[in-house]
């Protein structure tokens, strides 16, 4: 790979190269001759057909001529046989009236005294008259060029092999100069594709942002299989303790209902009532935890339909209260409810709304001693509705607060037998949030737990508060 895009870099050159000569050419060809509108050879020789005779066979310029002249500020001589004058237009002063062979050969080859002379030949008759037309050297010139057939060909193949040798050199440094760094990356790229994430780059030089780039995408692929395998870890100890949880019923149905089927053992209608009921309870547990299942993958995937209405939170939040303190297990409990102003009027769904504040408070109930205080309150600031769940248990560690309301996570109480699906704090956030509002926890061990829940105020509808304030107990 390193070679192949090395070799790129050197061909690209190479091509280049040969598109510079081949333009140098071309150019070089077109303004030897070519570059102006006009060539001066050109016009020379074809000015014959602007030179006439008169009556005594004299050459004369034509009027066409002497315009074409004037176009291109050009001046002419006509010269006899003998190199003399016969006639002239627009001669300069300096110039000579007569000229030699030697002369004639000298000013055809250079440019002499700022102009750039091109001769001619008019026949007429038996007479052969020559004619010099001279151009101005700042818009014609012309030098000769002296070389040497034998040493030429070899010095432009010398010189070709140097900028061949040159230039795949240069290309060859550049290309490895580019393609190590991507070479580099490509490796780093495989590597991560083979989840090795110890690959580290120095965040310099021509790549820096893109070496930047491929750290943060190790750290984060690295952050992501972490998460997936603790998340891995955590759905193997959930569907564990579901199964627990699930055979445990089972296990209890699947036992009472042999024995009462059994012909040879002999069971009273007092029995028979009480195994009936153990069989019910059971049921009744599994049917629960089954519909917690379904309800939580539900709220994830926002399918659960809520009718939403104008309701006080503040009467939902007692209500649910009342119910937990007339169950026989929770009877002596004690729960205080401050509701700073009321009626706190939001649009919810009364009976999620219900089963989510349920779920909060009987984790405080269940997961404390007895003695614990549970204290809720309810404010609202204008933005926002606080509802603040507060006890003085024994709190929850800071690495199991992290994981608390994650889906197949249930916090280990040895005091507490486990029991449920693990699905009441993830329910009920997943219910918090779907009424547009968010759930945060706090804890301290020894110290007790705060939960608070914040509803937005755009969710509320503004009512007439009376202050008041009650306590359950």
């Amino acid at each position: 790979m390193k070679w192949k895009i090395t070799s790129l870099y050197v061909g690209s050159y190479i091509v280049l190269l040969g598109l510079f000569l081949i333009m140098y050419t071309a150019a070089v060809f077109y303004f030897v001759d070519h570059g102006s509108r006009f060539s001066p050879v050109k016009m020379t020789l074809d000015f014959q057909q602007y030179i006439g005779a008169d009556s005594q066979n004299q050459p004369v310029i034509q009027q066409a001529g002497i315009e074409l002249l004037k176009q291109h500020n050009a001046w002419i001589q006509l010269l006899d046989e003998n190199g003399t004058e016969i006639t002239a237009w627009n001669k300069p002063a300096d110039a000579p009236a007569h000229y030699t062979p030697s002369r004639l050969v000298f000013i055809n080859k250079f440019s002499v005294n700022g102009s750039t002379i091109f001769t001619g030949v008019k026949e007429w008759k038996n007479r052969e008259w020559s004619y010099l037309i001279a151009f101005p050297e700042t818009q014609v010139s012309k030098y000769p060029i002296n070389y040497e057939p034998r040493y030429m060909f070899n010095s432009l193949f010398t010189i070709f092999i140097v900028l061949v040798i040159s230039i795949l050199l240069i290309g060859y440094l550049f290309g490895s100069l580019l393609s190590r760094p991507m070479w580099k990356l490509i490796q780093g790229i495989t590597r991560l594709s083979l989840r090795d994430y110890s690959v580290r780059y120095h965040t310099k030089g021509l790549y820096h942002n893109v070496y930047e780039s491929l750290n943060t995408l190790s750290d984060k692929l690295q952050d992501y299989e972490r998460e997936q395998q603790q998340m891995e870890t955590m759905r193997e100890e959930w569907i564990a303790n579901l199964y627990h949880d699930l055979k445990t019923p089972l296990s209890s149905i699947q036992g009472y209902a042999e024995l009462m089927n059994d012909s040879g053992v002999s069971i009273n209608m007092e029995e028979r009532v009480k195994y009936s009921g153990i069989i019910a309870q059971n049921a009744t547990q599994l049917e629960g935890l089954l519909d917690d299942l379904k309800l939580t993958y539900r709220l994830k995937n926002n399918i659960l339909p809520l009718t939403m209405h104008d309701e006080d939170l503040a009467e939902v939040i007692r209500e649910t209260v009342i119910q937990l303190l007339n169950t026989p297990v929770y009877m002596e409990r004690e729960i205080h409810l401050e509701i700073e102003e009321e009626p706190l009027h939001m649009m919810l769904d009364h009976k999620w709304m219900q089963r989510a504040l349920n779920n909060l408070i009987l984790n405080a109930l269940v997961h404390n001693p007895p003695a614990t205080v549970i204290r809720i309150e309810v404010s609202d600031h204008h933005q926002h509705i606080e509802v603040q769940i507060r006890d003085n248990g024994k709190g929850i560690d800071s690495e199991e607060q992290e994981r608390l309301f994650e889906r197949h996570y249930r916090v280990t109480d040895a005091a507490q037998p486990t029991s449920g699906s693990g699905l009441g704090l993830t329910i009920a956030r997943q219910i918090v949030e779907a009424h547009g509002g968010s759930i945060t926890l706090q804890s301290t061990l020894g110290q007790g737990t705060v939960v608070t829940l914040l509803f937005p105020r755009n969710y509320s509808i503004q009512a007439n508060f009376v202050k008041k304030s009650r306590d359950y107990c």
